[in-house]
């Protein structure tokens, strides 16, 4: 009689493949610490910031590339930067206080992303004295990002651990099977990530030359890395482009009920912690307005002014403020240093409010 047992075909390529799998776990903890399902470079700096910073702070940005940018144009790089030294001078001269200032904005990223990094910082206990979340229509509803279980945030930094707010996220069985067997495969996971790593050292091969590292990403979104190789007149181009598709999917009769939801959920986070939160309400230019459904931002603005109040939270809206013109913008959606300085500025009596009562 045959023996079967171990031996088997079966029983061999099972135990291959958790094997394997193990192998690529242990790969991935012994040289990067994570590894992050992201097509951004600069979000995995973010995660790995929001996982492992060691310190809180008292003024934490965050939001999409709309602060992100200001911020680090500001310091006069093109680049993200987590702890923006103009703007903690600004803020310390200000509030006549040493203030420590960092950022972790996440490109591309919608209310609910900034709900899943606050919710991180605030289980390991890294939550900032005040959070100033910086917000525009694009961060409640974006075309490329129809479902906020399909962003990088969500993808990276959502795990098992995080079983009990997936109910907010998935209605669907199969939403869920398929977040189970992402988290359970690493191999499957980050079927992405190794195939885009395999593609690119082909192409090494074949072309004896460097992959283009934007063939890495599967989303047509801003680029930290192509900031300084257009004028001023191509980026206003590019952004009206970017822009109108990303509000193709715009609700014409109503703000986006769901990231309302989140941004709700924001504010209670923080309260949880003891953090102070601002909502700040960038401007935006009259082409990016003129790109919005008609009435579209009045209803916007009117729902998380009252999103807000509701929440006992301060709001600072900034796009009926004169201040701003659009010289004050990098591009289309994204403030320069120029605007940069406006916005702290704005904020430099709320901040110091609300430092003086955290005394």
């Amino acid at each position: 009689m045959e023996r079967t047992g171990l031996k088997s075909p079966s029983a061999v390529a099972i135990c291959s493949f958790i094997l394997v799998n193990a192998l690529f776990s242990l790969m991935v903890l012994l040289t990067e610490g994570e590894l992050y399902d992201t097509n951004l470079l600069q979000n995995r700096e973010v995660f790995k910031l929001i996982q492992t910073q060691a310190d809180s702070c008292d003024v934490l940005f965050m939001g999409s590339s709309v602060i992100e940018v200001p911020l680090s144009l500001l310091d006069g790089v093109f680049e993200y930067v987590s702890s923006p030294k103009k703007a903690q001078e600004l803020l310390s001269t200000g509030c006549k206080q040493e203030i420590r200032v960092k950022n972790l904005s996440i490109e591309a990223a919608l209310i609910s992303d900034q709900f899943i990094a606050i919710r991180n910082l605030i289980r390991t206990q890294k939550a900032p004295r005040i959070a100033v979340l910086a917000v525009v229509p694009r961060d409640f509803s974006d075309a490329r990002l129809p479902e906020p279980e399909k962003t990088d945030t969500f993808k990276s930094l959502v795990t098992l651990s995080d079983l009990e707010i997936l109910p907010i996220f998935f209605n669907k069985f199969d939403q869920y099977a398929q977040f189970t067997w992402t988290r359970l495969i690493p191999l499957y996971r980050f079927r992405t990530v190794i195939t885009t790593a395999i593609a690119a050292k082909l192409q090494l091969f074949i072309d004896g030359q460097h992959a283009n590292q934007n063939a890495r990403r599967e989303q047509p979104l801003p680029s930290n890395a192509n900031r300084t190789k257009v004028g001023r007149e191509e980026r206003f181009i590019a952004s009206l482009k970017e822009y109108k598709t990303a509000y193709s999917l715009l609700d014409k009769s109503s703000a986006p009920d769901a990231q309302l939801q989140f941004l709700r959920r924001f504010c209670q986070q923080c309260k949880i912690s003891d953090t102070t939160c601002i909502v700040l309400m960038l401007p935006l230019t009259k082409m990016n307005r003129d790109l919005l459904p008609r009435g579209f931002y009045e209803i916007y603005s009117r729902a998380v002014l009252r999103s807000c109040s509701e929440a006992g939270v301060p709001c600072i809206e900034l796009e009926h403020c004169s201040n701003f013109s659009d010289d004050d913008f990098y591009d289309g959606a994204h403030l320069n240093a120029e605007g940069a300085k406006k916005i702290l500025t704005s904020l430099i009596p709320q901040i110091c409010k609300e430092l003086a009562v955290k005394h």
